[in-house]
């Protein structure tokens, strides 16, 4: 009893805390369905990027880190873009609740929110179904990092025309 007590307190206070860090900047780890959802209402207006995630995928690690890359490049630019993050799995390695609500199987998964609605989603090849050698792997997954470069511009600049404060 005690430890679901402070599980809510926990989550109470995560919620209570989404303007600091959404002031902060950076990419913000969602924790819960409830946690994007309040994301999403307080970045009413801005470009919202979710990069749903699993802890076993080495794509998914070098593309968290070229996330962490052009969060700072969109901060220099003052581009009105929140970068979020989700892992897929909850502690116990089922589907998280936001995996459940947007039915999404497979990882990376890149979802784009404007005025808390989805406007688009995207993935990257799976390199472990492609049956080449390894310098057209790195190839491919150059060209799907640029493709998602340029699809996180073209919506910034299509939905979010006063990001360019």
């Amino acid at each position: 009893m005690e430890l679901q007590w402070q599980r809510q307190l926990e989550a109470e206070r995560l919620l209570a805390g989404v303007a600091g860090q959404l002031a902060a900047g950076g990419v913000i780890e969602v924790q819960s369905l409830e946690h994007l959802e309040r994301l999403l209402e307080e970045a009413s207006g801005q470009l919202v990027v979710l990069t749903v995630y699993s802890r076993s995928c080495g794509i998914c690690k070098d593309v968290l880190r070229e996330l962490e890359a052009v969060c700072r490049e969109s901060r220099q630019q003052r581009a009105r873009i929140v970068f979020l993050t989700h892992d897929m799995q909850d502690a116990f390695d089922w589907p998280s609740d936001i995996s459940r609500m947007y039915k999404i199987r497979s990882s990376p998964r890149f979802l784009f929110f404007v005025d808390g609605a989805l406007v688009r989603t995207a993935s990257m090849a799976d390199s472990r179904q492609m049956a080449t050698s390894r310098t057209q792997v790195e190839r491919v997954l150059h060209s799907e990092h640029r493709r998602l470069r340029d699809t996180l511009w073209e919506l910034l600049v299509r939905n979010a025309p006063s990001a360019r404060k």
